[in-house]
C-alpha cells in the first residue's frame, strides 16, 4: 500500500497541477484576451501551449492514476500480476463511472480500517469530491451537447441571432434570438426520407446560389435567408388582392406584420435584374405549382422581404435550419429569458372582412 499510495499521491498532484495550469492558461489566453486565434500575442501563444500541455500531461497522469487505483483494489504483487487481464477489463468498464467507483472503494476501505489523519485516503476523498466528480459531471454534460449537435445527432435545438434585417418582423424582429434545429442531421445523412417533414408555417434558414449571389452583389455580409414556409411540394400558390391562397383556399396569417400585404415586388425585381440576378418573379394573380422537393417561402414583413416571389422556390438540399410552427407558439427559455414568437402575432380575425373591402384586381 505504501509505494502504491505514493504513486497515487504523485499522480493526483500532477493532475491537480495540470488542472490549475489549464484554468490559468484558459483565462489568460481565452477569457481575458479573447480567442487564441484572434489578435495573437506572445502571452496568448504561451497560454495556448501551456493549455495543450496541461491537457496532455494531466490526461496521462489521470489515466495512470485510474489504472493504479483499480489495480490496487484487485490485489498486489503476484496476485496483481495474475489479475492483469481482470484489471484491464475493470479499467474499461469502470472508467466512465470512476468517481463513483472511487468513493465506493474508499468507503469500504474506511469501514475495514479507520484512516489516520495523514492517510492518503483523505486526500483522495477530498480530490474526488472537489475536483474529479465535478469535472466528470461537466465532461458528461459537454459530451451530451457535442453528441447532439449538427455533426452527430442534430436533435437538440440550438440558438441563433437574427441579423439586422426586418423581413421576418414581427415574429422574429432584427437582432432577436430564436432556437432552431439543424436540418441536415444524422437522420438526413443516413436517409433523406427520415428527415424532418415540413409543415406550412414552419420557418427555415437556407442558402443557395441565388441568395449568395444577391448578397454578394448587394455588398452585404454573407448570411442565411430566414423565411416562413407557405406552400409545400404539389401545392398551388397565388397572390390575390394582398392575400395568399394555397390550393385555392385563403390562408389566414396572424404572423405577418400587416394584413393583406402580400403583393408582387416589382421594384425589388427590377433591382435584381439590374444586378443580373436570376430568380422567379411572381406576379399578382399568377398561380404557380410548387415542384417536388421544393418549398415556397415568404417573409412575415411582406413589403420588405426577398423571398420566393423573387428568388424562386427553395430546394430541400439548400435548407440549413428549421423551427416548427408548433414550437413558435410555446414559451421556451434562453437562460432566464422567456421567448414566445406568437405573442407578437396579430389578431387576424378581421382580415377576411378587410379583404372584402379591397377592390378585386384579379380576373374571376
Amino acid at each position: 500500500m505504501g509505494n502504491m499510495g505514493k504513486n497515487i499521491k504523485k499522480n493526483l498532484a500532477i493532475w491537480v497541477i495540470c488542472l490549475i495550469v489549464f484554468a490559468i492558461s484558459l483565462y489568460v489566453g481565452g477569457i481575458q484576451n479573447g480567442p487564441f486565434n484572434e489578435n495573437t500575442t506572445p502571452i496568448k501563444t504561451i497560454a495556448m501551449f501551456s493549455l495543450l500541455g496541461s491537457i496532455l500531461v494531466g490526461g496521462i497522469s489521470f489515466i495512470h492514476l485510474m489504472w493504479q487505483f483499480i489495480g490496487l483494489s484487485i490485489g498486489s504483487g503476484d496476485k496483481k500480476e495474475r489479475n492483469i487481464f481482470k484489471s484491464i477489463i475493470l479499467f474499461l468498464l469502470l472508467a466512465p463511472v470512476f468517481p463513483i467507483y472511487l468513493l465506493i472503494m474508499l468507503v469500504k476501505s474506511f469501514i475495514s480500517k479507520k484512516p489516520k489523519v495523514k492517510d492518503i485516503r483523505w486526500l483522495v476523498v477530498g480530490v474526488n469530491l472537489l475536483i474529479i466528480a465535478p469535472v466528470w459531471v461537466l465532461a458528461y454534460v459537454v459530451t451530451y451537447f457535442v453528441s447532439t449537435d449538427e455533426a452527430l445527432l442534430g436533435t437538440r435545438y440550438q440558438i441563433a441571432t437574427i441579423n439586422s434585417m426586418d423581413s421576418m418582423s414581427p415574429s422574429f424582429p432584427p437582432n432577436s434570438i430564436h432556437k432552431y434545429y439543424p436540418y441536415k442531421n444524422i437522420f438526413y445523412k443516413i436517409n433523406k426520407d427520415n428527415a424532418y417533414k415540413f409543415q406550412r408555417g414552419d420557418v427555415i434558414a437556407f442558402s443557395n446560389e441565388i441568395t449568395t449571389e444577391a448578397i454578394a452583389k448587394s455588398g452585404l455580409e454573407n448570411y442565411f435567408f430566414f423565411k416562413r414556409v407557405i406552400a409545400l411540394p404539389g401545392d398551388t400558390f397565388e397572390m390575390k388582392n394582398g392575400a395568399t391562397y394555397v390550393n385555392n383556399e385563403l390562408v389566414v396569417e396572424p404572423y405577418i406584420l400587416e394584413a393583406n400585404s402580400t403583393y408582387a415586388l416589382d421594384g425589388k425585381y427590377a433591382s435584381m435584374k439590374k444586378l443580373a440576378i436570376d430568380g422567379l418573379f411572381l406576379k399578382n394573380c399568377q398561380k404557380v405549382t410548387i415542384p417536388e422537393h421544393k418549398l415556397f417561402v415568404l417573409g412575415d414583413n411582406r413589403k420588405n422581404s426577398d423571398d420566393s416571389r423573387l428568388i424562386g422556390f427553395v430546394d430541400f438540399d439548400d435548407i440549413k435550419e428549421y423551427l416548427p410552427i408548433s414550437e413558435q407558439k410555446v414559451t421556451y427559455y434562453e437562460g432566464v429569458n422567456p421567448i414566445n414568437h406568437s405573442t407578437k402575432w396579430r389578431d387576424a380575425s378581421k382580415d377576411i372582412l378587410e379583404l372584402q373591402l379591397i377592390k378585386n384586381s384579379c380576373p374571376n
